[in-house]
C-alpha cells in the first residue's frame, strides 16, 4: 500500500524506518517490482493544489503485479462459470444488462447460463447475447475479469448480489447458513435474534442470528459457530466463503461452514 504525503517534501518521520519516498520514475518502477516484497512502503508526495506527484502515483499503480498468478488464473478458467453481479441496467434497444466480476470459468457470446437465485430460490436459464469490457464489445471474458453482459430476456426481481452460473453446477439458493465467526467488537453480548448486515462476496443483506453454539452469548474476541438466516430473499453462498457482519459499531468476521439449500419441488 502506498502512503501519500500531501504538500510536503519529506515523508512523516514515523515511517522513515520502513518507507521510501518515490521522487522519480526509476523509484516508482523499483517500488512496484521489488520493494513491496521486502515490506517497504513507498511514499508519494502529492500536492492537492497543483496535482504534482499524481503522475508518479498513476505509474506506480500500472507497474504493480497482478493480484493472482498466471497458473492460478489458468486453473480458475478451467472451472465452471461463476459471474458475480454487482450492477444491473436496463438499456434501450438492448434489454437487460448485468455488470460484475467473473470469478471462475470463461464466458463467450451465446453461452447458456442460469441466473439467480430468484425470490423462491430458483435459477432462471438465460443466454448471453453480448459482452462488453471497458465499454468496448468483445467475444469472451475470462476468470478475474470484469465485464457487462447483455441477456436475452427479462429477469424477475433482478438485483445486485445475484450470480450467473453454469447449468452443470446445479445451484440452489439458501436462507439459512452456518458460519464460524469471530466478534471483533460488540459493546455487550450477542444473542439469538440479533439482526446484522452480512457481506459475503457481492452479497449484502440483513440477516438474523437464529442460533449460537455457545452459552451466554458471544462477546468481543469470542469465537463460535453461528446459524444465520437471510431476512429478505435467498442468496447463493458456498462452504468456505468468507463473511463480514456489522451493525453500528459491532463488527465480526467468519467463514461459512454449512449451507442449507431451499428444497425445490
Amino acid at each position: 500500500m502506498a502512503g501519500l504525503c500531501e504538500g510536503g517534501n519529506e515523508p512523516p518521520g514515523s515511517l522513515k524506518a520502513s518507507s521510501t519516498c518515490s521522487e522519480n520514475e526509476d523509484d516508482v518502477i523499483t517500488a512496484g517490482s521489488n520493494q513491496l516484497a521486502e515490506n517497504i512502503v513507498p511514499i508519494f508526495c502529492v500536492s492537492n493544489v497543483t496535482g504534482e506527484g499524481l503522475e508518479l502515483l498513476t505509474k506506480f499503480l500500472h507497474v504493480l503485479p497482478p493480484g493472482i498468478s498466471i497458473k492460478e488464473k489458468e486453473r480458475l478458467e478451467q472451472e465452471l462459470c461463476e459471474f458475480q453481479i454487482d450492477e444491473t441496467f436496463r438499456v434501450p434497444e438492448v434489454g437487460t444488462v448485468v455488470g460484475g466480476l467473473l470469478t471462475k470459468g470463461v464466458v463467450t457470446e451465446g453461452a447458456k447460463l442460469v441466473i439467480g437465485p430468484l425470490n423462491d430460490g430458483r435459477f432462471l436459464p438465460v443466454i448471453v447475447q453480448s459482452i462488453h469490457r471497458n465499454k468496448a464489445p468483445c467475444r469472451v471474458v475470462r476468470a478475474s475479469q470484469s465485464a457487462s453482459l447483455g441477456l436475452n430476456q427479462e429477469v424477475p426481481g433482478l438485483r445486485n448480489g445475484m450470480v450467473l452460473l453454469s447449468p452443470e453446477s446445479n445451484p440452489a439458493g439458501c436462507l439459512f447458513f452456518q458460519a464460524a465467526v469471530c466478534v471483533l467488537f460488540h459493546a455487550t453480548a450477542i444473542y439469538p435474534g440479533f439482526q446484522t448486515t452480512v457481506h459475503i462476496g457481492n452479497i449484502r443483506q440483513t440477516a438474523v442470528i437464529e442460533g449460537i453454539m455457545a452459552t451466554g452469548g458471544i462477546h468481543t474476541n469470542d469465537r463460535a459457530s453461528v446459524l444465520f438466516r437471510f431476512v429478505r430473499h435467498p442468496e447463493y453462498v458456498k462452504v468456505g466463503m468468507r463473511l463480514l457482519f456489522r451493525e453500528g459499531r459491532t463488527k465480526g468476521i467468519g467463514k461459512i461452514t454449512q449451507v442449507f439449500p431451499l428444497q425445490q419441488d
